[in-house]
């Protein structure tokens, strides 16, 4: 059984979310011969006239935004197509959490009701906020409710992650010591992206060092923090004072159990008034997270900038 892989990044409301999902079909589907493509076109009908067609005859994604005029209307033909699809279908949805956020406030449900019905795919939810994706599918006033099969991805194993690491630093004659990669490890939690990004920054650094070390690390970081200096700058110039203040208060600690506890109080001379509201406006700008009970920045290269 061969299934069609899609997939819609992160987006701010069901105008994008429809154009991601349309968009990732069709570029699925350019491979797939002219039957199958002139299918999807024929039941999207209300873009069909946006799309174009390159110098082979193969359909484009031309289609912007502001065409989406009846965002509700495309989505009905998206997911008739998936049913009509003439093999079973995989839609992978990333940042799913986001949907919750939308201005419409009855996406939820209505991406429920056409999931619900659309039997010739499978759906695929993953989101980086485990609370919000938990939100969504135990809590049963939600519509998700219940519906999937919850799953969490846990970090890559350290010692089988070195191993990958070295691996590949081997192509150019170098490691990473241990002490080094368990450092880069811990300081970033295991996550993928900000690991990835420090070796290969070090697999394309002029550095002599055959081996890798936590100096070498701790230099490769700041390079990055200092790549991004600008933009972090003009991120701190849209908050308010008082949320500067908690925001690096929360970075210097790297993790904080209560944002209300006397000690972090007194520690950066913050009320509790002022951080019970400051918090909530951080967390629903998405700088600031609240995951396996603690706070700590979303990005982890602007808490070391902070911090």
């Amino acid at each position: 059984m061969r299934k069609r892989p899609t997939c819609s990044y992160e987006t701010k409301n069901l105008d994008e979310f429809v154009y991601e999902l349309g968009k990732g079909i069709l570029a699925e589907l350019r491979s797939k011969g002219r039957k199958v493509w002139e299918t999807f076109l024929d039941v999207v009908h209300s873009l069909r006239s946006t799309i174009s067609f390159d110098i082979n005859g193969n359909p484009e994604w031309s289609a912007g935004i502001g065409d989406i005029t009846r965002a509700d209307v495309t989505l009905d033909e998206l997911f008739n197509y998936l049913s009509c699809a003439n093999k079973p279908c995989l839609v992978a949805i990333d940042e799913f959490q986001t949907i919750a956020g939308y201005p419409e406030k009855t996406v939820e449900a209505a991406l429920r009701k056409r999931i619900q019905n659309c039997h010739n795919a499978n759906f695929v939810f993953a989101g980086s906020k485990r609370h919000m994706v938990a939100q969504m599918f135990t809590s049963p006033s939600r519509p998700f409710y219940n519906s999937s099969a919850i799953m969490g991805l846990e970090p890559i194993d350290r010692t089988v992650y070195c191993a990958f690491a070295n691996r590949h630093l081997s192509r150019i004659g170098k490691e990473i010591s241990r002490e080094a990669f368990d450092h880069l490890y811990d300081t970033y939690d295991g996550v993928t992206w900000y690991i990835q990004y420090v070796m290969n920054m070090l697999y394309t650094s002029l550095s002599d060092h055959a081996v890798f070390t936590v100096e070498d690390v701790e230099n490769v970081a700041d390079d990055i923090v200092s790549q991004h200096r600008f933009a972090y700058q003009a991120l701190l110039y849209q908050l308010t004072s008082k949320q500067k203040q908690v925001i690096t208060a929360i970075a210097r600690e790297h993790k904080v159990a209560s944002v209300l506890s006397q000690a972090f109080l007194r520690k950066y001379h913050l009320g509790a008034s002022t951080v019970q509201g400051t918090v909530k406006v951080l967390l629903d700008r998405d700088l600031i997270t609240y995951d396996e009970g603690v706070y700590q920045l979303s990005d982890k290269f602007f808490s070391r900038y902070l911090a």
